[in-house]
């Protein structure tokens, strides 16, 4: 009724047992139901969660549970010569008297959203994807998923792994309702779910830094969703790396898909879409959910792309990192494409933070855009946070999102924050840009002029810059917001620009015919 100091541990009374009208006010002891209790459930705990003592600790509870010849007990005695209670060994809710007694699962008849849950003890099985005359699995719930998933993984008893199995969704699917809101996720970007929150598994996976993940699975088939959406994947796992509805794909082609109300957390390589992407396609894809990488590589669609195209897609979710490489669509680059894409969702990081993509390297961002606000403290930009090496582009592209950095940030651009190489051409930035940085600009932050660097035919808005910012640099040219509402920047961005080889004595024009304005409606050019 009562304690002052002390712990009480490992005591257990009956669910129900307070009387009509009486309610317990001391929150100590664990309830039971009766059914528990009979079980031997009680009995087991009481022992330690074992069933053999020792000369030091022996055994004090006993039970007839299913005793050949004995009187069941409703509840654990003092008596050793009432049986002994062991936990089954498949089905860890079933107890008996028996040592090495397995205990079967009880299952419903039907699958439930693709599952089987055992009513002792909460094991789940899942409801196998059909395979289709054209050697693609047909995925039409949420256990079929997960059934996917672990085959893919190479987890599934019974069935052999195929990384190159192909899979179309035939449905929208949900694995938990109203994922978002029911969930709280802290200033870092950290949730915290109920209990009964299904975990996500993640379709091919990555080394983790924790070591429990010790052998990477790369996904190499064809996904197509067909249109369909997958809501309320819930994936926590704090030293994880490649997180998302796919973990590591190579060779892979995923296409079609959306990915909503859902939650991903890991250490590098986080991805609403795919954590780790190399030599594949994402296509037609997109992101609202949340994305949190702790250390690097923390994207809406994808976190790190290698010899990768994205294409047509977009993120509207919220994407976090607490360290380095935060990108709205995605967060690094490499030998890459991204192309058609846009993000309209906050992006907030420290080190390169980008729009659309954070890092570039020996890549090409394409016809892209981006109107969320991006907040960081270095090498931050509406487009990207920095683009290295003089095979990197940046063609067609346009900010018209707050760029936000951070206390005394170092480079931040209204297009791309730093500099280190490639190209720059047929851009431009609306976007507000707040900050009391160490080189900032309309356009760029800062550019390294020891690399080799190209740009063209970019413009920023006069007045972007918010009150009391000064930009110290003159990349790119000043327009009105005049100019840019009657259509004169749209028409200079239309012309495209042309790039000079002087040592190679070439030249390539790139086209700026995407570019397009409704006078009189649109603010500025749009894509």
């Amino acid at each position: 009724g009562y304690i002052v100091d002390g712990s009480i541990k490992s005591c257990f009374y009956l669910e129900g047992c307070n009387a009509e009208g009486t309610t317990f006010d001391c929150a100590k002891g664990t309830s039971k139901t009766a059914e528990q209790f009979q079980s031997g459930e009680v009995c087991y705990l009481l022992n330690g969660n074992r069933s053999e003592g020792t000369t030091e600790s022996p055994i004090a509870w006993y039970q007839n549970i299913d005793k050949e010849g004995a009187v069941k007990d409703a509840y654990p005695v003092l008596d050793n010569t009432h049986g002994v209670a062991y936990q089954g060994t498949v089905c860890t809710s079933y107890y008996s008297n028996t040592k090495d007694a397995t205990g079967t699962h009880l299952y419903p008849a039907e699958y439930d959203n693709g599952f089987k849950i055992c009513s002792r003890c909460g094991n789940r099985v899942y409801q196998p994807a059909k395979l289709n005359a054209d050697a693609q699995y047909e995925i039409g719930n949420a256990g079929q998923l997960y059934w996917f998933a672990a085959m893919v993984n190479g987890t599934l008893a019974g069935v052999t792994q195929n990384v190159s199995a192909n899979a179309i969704l035939t449905a929208d699917i949900t694995v938990n309702k109203n994922l978002l809101a029911s969930i709280s996720i802290d200033e870092w970007g950290e949730a915290t779910a109920k209990n009964n929150v299904l975990k996500w598994k993640r379709i091919g996976k990555a080394i983790s830094d924790d070591d429990s993940d010790k052998e990477e699975v790369q996904y190499a088939g064809t996904f197509d969703g067909q249109g369909h959406t997958i809501s309320g994947l819930y994936f926590n796992e704090e030293f994880k790396n490649g997180i998302g509805l796919f973990g590591f794909v190579s060779g892979a082609y995923i296409k079609n898909v959306g990915v909503v109300d859902s939650y991903f957390r890991g250490f590098n390589g986080a991805g609403g879409v795919c954590g780790l992407a190399e030599k594949s396609t994402i296509e037609n894809c997109y992101n609202t959910g949340y994305v949190f990488a702790g250390n690097m590589c923390s994207g809406g669609v994808c976190g790190s792309a290698r010899n990768t195209t994205i294409d047509n897609c977009y993120n509207t979710g919220t994407v976090r990192g607490r360290e380095t490489i935060v990108g709205g669509v995605c967060a690094s680059a490499v030998n890459s494409i991204i192309k058609n894409c846009y993000n309209t969702g906050s992006v907030i990081g420290a080190q390169a933070v980008g729009g659309v993509c954070a890092t570039v390297g020996n890549s090409t961002i394409e016809n892209c855009y981006n109107t969320g606000s991006i907040n960081g403290s270095g090498n931050i930009g509406g487009v990207c946070g920095d683009i290295s090496s003089a095979e990197s582009a940046i063609i067609n592209c346009y900010n018209s999102g707050e760029v936000i950095g951070n206390g005394n940030a170092l480079n931040t651009g209204g297009v791309c924050g730093a500099v280190g190489g490639g190209i720059i051409l047929n851009c431009h930035n609306v976007g507000k840009i707040s900050t009391e940085s160490i080189n900032v600009g309309g356009i760029f932050g800062v550019i390294n002029e020891y690399d080799p660097y190209y740009y063209r035919n970019c413009y920023y808005q006069k007045g972007c810059n918010a009150e009391g910012i000064t930009f110290n640099n003159d990349y790119g040219t000043s327009m009105t917001k005049e100019q840019f509402e009657s259509g004169e920047v749209c028409y200079l961005l239309s012309q495209g620009s042309t790039v000079v080889n002087e040592e190679e004595n070439t030249s390539k024009y790139y086209s700026g015919a995407v570019w397009g304005q409704e006078i009189g409606k649109d603010e500025y050019p749009v894509l």
